[in-house]
Formats: structure tokens, sequence, C-alpha cells
């Protein structure tokens, strides 16, 4: 029976052409579950199936503890099922060809990705994760398959330029100009960011200031055209246990008192935007 990277890399070759060295910025071939260069760079594809090609690397705070109550949260309790079925929608409705590409830049441990793409009509040609976050990429080479998970910067992706037909990049951080690069003349960013009341009662709880994400939708609109803005609020009830994960997941909770979480319930708004947008 073959190896894990062995089975991962038979699979990325047939896709070679998408990937760029992110050293020398050459094409890549895949052989013997390596990445190769014409420089000769090499990257192998970890036994857990996932490819390392960082040069620095995330703070320690992302642990594989934190990623796992994700996934409880997301898989589980489908906390983000709504909008990400959402997007999926929004992804049925534009025009792709056949061998259509999507990269979930910050992806995480995947999960948003896979929930999102059992929506579609028409599955990828390919799909790509990426995070900085090592702890998060290998508990999604260990649990998904249907994508290949890069630990990797988002400002320097194995990805050649245009070859992604639809960038990704939910609740997470952005490098609009390495998305730009990456993304094909006809392709579309889809972004999503929280709106001013995303988790309000951890925010309302640990006495977090409002929250506006005017300046997030603006800087998107200065890279991109808006082409589509849609509003996604709901609530979500959780039992006791989730919202213990929740709650030691958020950032919004990272500093907060006991006390200030004992006042946390197990009901959460989740309000976000979801922006489709293209190249200017």
């Amino acid at each position: 029976m073959k190896k894990k990277r062995i089975l991962v890399g038979e699979r990325l070759n047939e896709v070679a052409w998408l990937l760029r060295c992110p050293i020398c910025k050459e094409p890549c071939t895949v052989d013997e579950g390596t990445i190769y260069c014409i420089h000769q760079h090499s990257f192998d594809i970890a036994k857990q199936g996932h490819i390392h090609v960082a040069t620095k690397s995330m703070d320690s705070l992302y642990t594989k503890d934190l990623f796992e109550a994700r996934r409880q949260l997301l898989v589980h309790y489908g906390l983000f099922t709504p909008f990400l079925k959402k997007v999926a929608e929004i992804i049925n409705n534009l025009a792709l060809d056949k061998e259509w590409t999507i990269a979930d830049m910050g992806s995480g441990e995947g999960s948003p990705l896979i929930i999102m793409q059992e929506y579609l009509g028409t599955r990828p040609r390919a799909s790509f994760g990426f995070d900085l976050a090592k702890a998060g990429i290998v508990e999604a080479a260990k649990a998904y398959e249907e994508a290949f998970w890069f630990v990797s910067d988002l400002a320097q992706t194995p990805l050649s330029d245009h070859s992604i037909s639809i960038v990704l990049n939910i609740l997470s951080p952005s490098n609009y100009e390495e998305f730009g690069r990456v993304l094909s003349d006809r392709g579309y960013i889809i972004k999503v960011v929280p709106r001013t009341n995303y988790l309000k009662e951890i925010r309302e709880a640990v006495n977090k200031p409002a929250y506006s994400n005017e300046d997030t939708v603006a800087r998107f609109n200065d890279r991109f055209h808006l082409l589509q803005t849609e509003h996604m609020t709901y609530t979500v009830d959780l039992p006791v246990e989730a919202s213990q994960l929740l709650i030691a997941m958020t950032p919004l909770a990272e500093h907060a008192t006991q006390e200030q979480k004992s006042r946390i319930g197990h009901t959460f708004t989740v309000d976000v935007d979801i922006l489709l947008g293209q190249k200017k």
C-alpha cells in the first residue's frame, strides 16, 4: 500500500502547472512525494499529507487544541454552516469553466473550505488551503483529502500567476497583492468579514469596544471591483461544552477574566458580510 505522501504527490502532479517555487518563482514538478523546481529547490510532502513551504512560523497561540476546538464547532455544531452555504450558492451562480480552481487563504484546520464544497454543484479541478499556522494545516491534511494543504505565508504562496479561479478569505487577514497575483483575470475573490454584531455576546461580556468593518470593506474596494455584498445574521444555540470551546478559541476572550467569561451565555450571534469581487 502506498504511503499517503506518495498518493498526495501523485494527485498534486496532475495539477503541477498550478504551482511555482516560492523561492525562485520557477515552475514545479512533483515526483515521489517531493515538489521540485528547475533550480532544485525542493519541498517534501509530509507523512500527514501537507507541504511546508513557509520560511517563518506562526505564534504558538495557534495550537492543535485550538484547531480541534474550531473543527468541533464548525463540523459538529454548524457554527459557520449557514454562511458557508451562502458562499457555495454564490459560487454556483458564477460562470466558471470546467477546470476551475479554488484557494482558501487562511484556511486554518480546513473545515470551512470542505464544508462549503459540500454544497457546490460542480467540484473544482483542484482545491488548496494555505495557512502559516502549522498545527492547523497538519490537522487539515490528516482529516481532509479533498484539498492540498500548505503551511505557507499568505504573502508568498507556491501558486503560479493567474492560476486560481476563486480566492476565498474567511474571517482571516488578507494579502491583496498576493491574492491579485494568483487570481485569474476572470476569477473572483470572496471575502467574509465580521459585522458589528459578530459574537456580540462575548464582546459585551468582556467589555470589548464596538466593531466596524468599514475600513476592511474600503480596502477591499480599493483593490477589487465589488460585485455583490451579502449580509448574513443568525444565532446559534450551543450546549455548555461547545460554548466553552468557542470562548477558548476566539481572540475576543483571550485576556478575559473568569468573572467576565461567566457572563457569557450559550446563544451566539454570527453577523458577517460576504464580499464578491474581481480584479480591477
